[in-house]
């Protein structure tokens, strides 16, 4: 008969009208689920504390891979700069080789276009003497 009227097993008859058995019960109902809340939290609080402890020590790792990294790049970075000072002393070397060549190319222009010059001067001269003595001819 309890089952075709779903009565639950722990049911006594006359429940109904025991005010303090209802109170007991109240209370006890309230004491579990007060004690249910206070297990979830603790199981919460001591996920929490795992989950702390689990994130600094990723935080830890990372900053160690960030310090290798960083210490990669600046190894690079010094290499880099070590090609470069020797790609430009041989540049260097280069340029100053080719400016004393260009120096020289310079000097044998200048010189040559001094001799041209001084070979013009010494034409418009020769022809400027001819012209005086063909002048003076003519008179």
């Amino acid at each position: 008969m309890k089952k075709s009227f779903n009565i639950r097993e722990d049911y006594k008859p006359g429940s109904a009208f025991d005010f303090e058995l209802q109170e007991k019960n109240r209370l006890e109902k309230m004491m579990k689920r007060e004690h249910e809340k206070m297990e979830i939290i603790h199981d919460k609080k001591e996920q929490l504390k795992f989950e702390k402890k689990q994130n600094k020590e990723k935080e830890k790792l990372l900053k160690k891979e960030m310090e290798i990294l960083e210490k990669k790049k600046q190894e690079k970075i010094e290499k880099e700069m070590k090609k470069e000072k020797k790609r430009s002393s041989s540049s260097e070397s280069k340029s100053s080789r080719e400016s004393k060549e260009d120096k020289k190319k310079m000097k044998k222009r200048k010189d040559s276009s001094e001799k041209e010059k001084s070979k013009s001067r010494s034409r418009s001269r020769s022809r400027s003497e001819k012209r005086k003595k063909n002048k003076n001819k003519d008179k």
